[in-house]
């Protein structure tokens, strides 16, 4: 996880041609893993070995959302659970454009819900990476459509009483060509698994 600027010394991070450095430190709260996600997906561009300035980040509202700030890429922060139509606006436009979307399991499954089904229905070319950490983070830690049953929130003080959704078999059932689920902890497989959805065609 990257959480320091470059040291005075003139020593470089390998990845700061893909990193804004002057707004690292970054917000995230030690141990929540969308830091090591960022690190993942940062990695995973680098992979590629694609030219930075074919791809375009598009984030959506939450913790997850801040990554766009971060990335030295052609980024879009937009607005609460529209992450993919503005995505897919982008890659209608600009065909040739690798889009990535990275967002939170509220932004992307509630308010943005009816948006992801239809960008896998229609298998529009875009990777999508959901940080699913189980709840509304930056407001307060509200129940998500992520939140687990029986889990405590601020909205379910006694426990949740809904099953929630299980976002891998959403995708795949709604036509979505590569589906993979990591913790943050399993890093290697995670940035293994974010190269691989870049290379493929499809949602």
């Amino acid at each position: 996880m990257i959480t320091q600027k470059t040291p005075k010394s003139g020593a470089a991070h390998p990845m700061d041609f893909l990193l804004r450095t002057e707004r690292i430190p970054h917000i995230w709260c030690s141990g929540c893993g969308i830091g090591t996600v960022f690190s993942a997906v940062i990695a995973a561009i680098k992979n590629t070995g694609w030219d930075p300035n074919s791809i375009a980040m598009v984030s959506g509202i939450g913790c997850t959302g801040r990554m766009a700030g971060y990335i030295k890429l052609d980024s879009f922060h937009t607005t609460h659970g529209r992450a993919l139509p503005f995505a897919t606006g982008l890659k209608l436009a600009r065909p040739q454009t690798k889009v990535i979307v990275v967002s939170g399991d509220g932004d992307l499954f509630a308010i943005g819900g009816n948006h992801f089904i239809h960008a896998a229905r229609r298998n529009m070319d875009i990777t999508v990476v959901c940080v699913n950490n189980l709840n509304y983070g930056m407001t307060g830690g509200q129940q998500s459509p992520g939140t687990p049953l029986g889990a405590k929130t601020t909205t379910t003080v006694n426990g949740s009483p809904e099953e929630p959704f299980n976002f891998c078999y959403l995708a795949s059932s709604c036509g979505a060509t590569y589906v993979a689920r990591w913790t943050a902890m399993q890093v290697r497989s995670l940035r293994s698994s974010i190269t691989e959805a870049l290379f493929k065609t499809g949602f």
